[in-house]
């Protein structure tokens, strides 16, 4: 599902939703079967299972699935990290190619099983 000027174009995987412009905007892999997760990132990576809501929420992301990204510029430069959560405006945007990285109105780091989030007042 596609809500958002030129939202999931390119996108030739399965099983993604993005809202806002540029929301999943470039994933070029496309799968006809379903592998499992593991055998998805060694073997033959797919970019399915994601939701991007947010202008250019998941921009990058090529290969990597099962993320979040909610906010504007959430996991904007993900390209093949997998399994990672992002919530609020640019959370998550140093984030690329880790996987298991919960960044909430955070940046985050690009490291693998990390839990980044900004200071509330």
């Amino acid at each position: 599902m596609a809500v958002g000027t030129a939202a999931l174009v390119n996108n030739d995987a399965s099983a993604n939703a993005a809202f806002g412009a540029y929301a999943l905007h470039t994933i070029p892999v496309a799968k006809a079967t379903r592998p499992s997760a593991i055998q998805r990132s060694l073997i033959t990576p797919a970019a399915d299972f994601n939701t991007a809501i947010g202008d250019s929420a998941l921009l990058s992301n090529t290969i990597g699935f099962i993320n979040t990204g909610i906010g504007v510029g959430a996991l904007q430069f993900n390209t093949t990290g997998y399994a990672n959560v992002a919530l609020g405006n640019f959370a998550g945007i140093n984030v690329s190619t880790a996987h298991n990285v919960v960044c909430i109105s955070s940046g985050g780091d690009n490291v693998d099983n990390t839990t980044g989030m900004a200071t509330f007042r």
